[in-house]
């Protein structure tokens, strides 16, 4: 709690982007997950697993210290909520890393050699997205402490919004390649896949969530 609080100053810019910083992390690793898909190697599966486990709840620490301050804080009604709205999207984000952690530990599935180039654009393009958005909140803290103006604001908001159809393609892609090879796939393994595209489909929106409440904040102070 003492460094939430220090790190609050006038912005909660510096805890949010610590926040953010976890679940980025946590995205990254689905890089792993597909790696380790990708080889079959469940033992390791279950390890990135736990490891994503790991980030989220560190993830989720700060968050409660975030609350905890807020609580406590001089914060405007509306600071507080905006703030709140961050963090719950930032860790929606971490969550559906986890989901889609466990679908892939889940149960031993072969993940087929027509989808595992393409799950392993996917992953990296997800963690490249969280890793612009945790860079944007440190410009964002850095532009909020030396007072620089709406112009530099603007500028750095305009690299919080990634080419938002890449994902949603991935996606598409994906499933449309799973139908056409299901007839080599026991219907167990086509169910089961499907769900995990549509889990890292789900962080993509959740990515897209958590960069507008980060605009939404930005715009507003």
């Amino acid at each position: 709690m003492t460094r939430i609080g220090g790190l609050f100053g006038r912005s909660p810019f510096g805890p949010i982007h610590e926040m953010m910083l976890k679940v980025a992390e946590c995205v990254e690793k689905l890089s792993d997950l597909v790696t380790t898909f990708r080889e079959g190697k469940r033992r390791r599966v279950e390890s990135v697993a736990r490891a994503m486990d790991r980030l989220e709840s560190q993830a989720d620490a700060i968050k409660q210290g975030i609350r905890q301050h807020l609580s406590a804080s001089l914060f405007s009604s509306i600071e507080r909520a905006e703030t709140l709205s961050v963090v719950s999207s930032m860790d929606d984000v971490a969550d559906t890393c986890q989901d889609a952690a466990r679908l892939v530990a889940m149960r031993r599935t072969p993940l087929p050699r027509e989808l595992a180039g393409r799950f392993a654009r996917f992953a990296k393009l997800l963690g490249k997205q969280a890793r612009e958005l945790a860079g944007a909140t440190a410009d964002l803290q850095e532009a909020s402490a030396r007072a620089r103006g709406r112009a530099y604001v603007a500028e750095v908001l305009a690299r919080l919004a990634p080419e938002d159809w890449e994902p949603h393609m991935e996606e598409h892609v994906l499933l449309t390649r799973l139908f056409e090879i299901e007839k080599k796939l026991d219907p167990i393994s086509v169910v089961l896949l499907m769900e995990i595209v549509r889990a890292f489909g789900l962080v993509a929106g959740k990515l897209e969530n958590a960069a507008e409440a980060v605009h939404r904040m930005a715009v507003n102070r």
